[in-house]
């Protein structure tokens, strides 16, 4: 899909979901500057951090047209396999024994 702009989309997420990521410091500068350099050519608040680095990975998914033809693969096959039905209950019931009287 073409984009208008190099930037991608820097959310605001709405559910907090913690996954920890390290990053050497050359990286996390690297980061750091994209915040400012987005801020500049956006002519607003410069990102967080944590925004940024969710934004850009999942521009850099976005236009991964190999990915995108894989994740779309596996939609459809999820949607084609049947619905499990959910297993029976098991009985509480104890088999009967024999009377040995």
């Amino acid at each position: 899909m073409p984009r208008s702009t190099a930037l991608p989309r820097i959310p605001v997420p709405t559910e907090k979901v913690t996954k920890k990521l390290a990053f050497d410091l050359p990286d996390a500068a690297r980061i750091e500057t994209f915040c400012e350099f987005y801020a500049q050519e956006t002519a607003g608040a410069k990102p967080e951090f944590e925004n940024a680095v969710i934004g850009l990975v999942l521009d850099t998914l976005d236009r991964n047209r190999a990915f995108v033809a894989f994740e779309r693969a596996k939609a459809a096959e999820a949607k084609q396999k049947p619905a499990k039905k959910p297993a029976a209950p098991a009985s509480k019931e104890t088999p009967a024994t024999a009377d040995n009287g």
